[in-house]
Formats: structure tokens, sequence, C-alpha cells
């Protein structure tokens, strides 16, 4: 099993006594104790895997180490599995996902080479985030066609607009949320009648 899966389910393993020692120590103490992380046990009911760049776990990984999901293989020991939210991976193969029955959710950072069939196996599926090129969409419309929630259809745009244009657009709408009063409304067109 990849390390950094292992890390992933034991970041939600709230049973596990090494897990919840580890919230209460610094960045070096997790770096020092990643050999015994990679031994813990992890129960076999976990529900969820998470695996973001705000884990906790993931401040275990020493320097210079790879943090990043390269592999499911093992995946299939944790049939309880619902949620996978593993943004920080570049997986090449999704067929171990069609061994968790009850896997609902699906966040998973994929390589370009993947391919995404495997995922119309998985019967339980509710919501899909898995970045898709133009040659994977056929699987994430087929998906979307069985009632999936699918959160990109398309291909992520290479053009943004620049941050001031963001930030000028959410301070518009700040404003305009705080100063909206449904009984200032009906006062002025009351007023105007």
């Amino acid at each position: 099993m990849d390390d950094c899966l292992r890390l992933a389910l034991l970041e939600c393993d709230y049973t596990s006594p090494v897990r919840r020692s580890l919230s209460r120590q610094n960045v070096q103490d997790r770096q020092a104790r990643h050999g015994e992380l990679l031994r813990a046990p992890v129960a076999g009911s976990v529900a969820e895997a998470r695996w973001t760049e705000h884990a906790l776990l993931r401040s275990a990984v020493p320097a210079g180490a790879d943090p990043v999901i390269r592999g499911l293989d093992g995946i299939a020991a944790f049939p309880d599995l619902r949620v996978l939210h593993l943004p920080a991976s570049a997986v090449p193969d999704l067929a171990p996902l069609t061994e968790l029955p009850s896997l609902a959710l699906l966040s998973i950072g994929v390589t370009p080479a993947t391919d995404l069939r495997p995922l119309l196996d998985c019967p339980r599926l509710t919501r899909v985030d898995v970045p898709a090129s133009a040659a994977q969409q056929d699987v994430l419309v087929a998906l979307a066609a069985r009632g999936v929630h699918v959160d990109q259809l398309l291909p992520a745009r290479r053009t943004r607009r620049p941050a001031r244009h963001r930030r000028h657009r959410h301070r518009a709408v700040r404003r305009a949320l705080t100063s909206f009063r449904p009984h200032a409304w009906a006062s002025r067109s009351s007023r105007r009648a």
C-alpha cells in the first residue's frame, strides 16, 4: 500500500490512539514518528480517507519524500469506505475502486493517461470530482446520465481573471449581502406608492 494512502486512511481513523496523540505534536515530532505511523493499524471500518494540503498527517511525511498518493493498491481491505477525498494524488489506475461497494463520494487526482472507465463499475457513486481530459469526457457524461453529480464535466480553463477582478466582485457581493434588509425594501416601495 502507498505510504501516503495509509496516512490518508489513518487521518480519518479517529479511534486510533496514535492519530489522537499526533494532534498535540509539532511537525518535527510528527516526522520523527513517520515509521511508527506507517506501522500503525488502521481500523477496517474506517469510512473515509482524506489527503489534502491541510491534512494533519501530511506534515508527518519527511522532508524530501513524495507527499503524493501514487496508487490505490490495498484499498480493497477497507470495504466500508464511503468518502475518498484525495485531491493531492496522481493515481494511474482506478480499478481498485471497483472493490469498494459503499463508495459514494470521490475526489481524486489522476494522471493524464488514467482510464476512468472503472468509475462506471461503482454502483453507489453519487458525486465525482476528477480532473479529466477531453478524451475522458465520455465517462463523465455517462456518470452524469446515471444521476451522479460530476463536478468537472469540462477540462479546467487555462485562463483566469486576474485576482483583482475576483476580489472586487467578492467585495461587491459581500456589500450587497450585508446591506440587504427585506424590511428596508418594503418601506421604500410603500413610500413610492
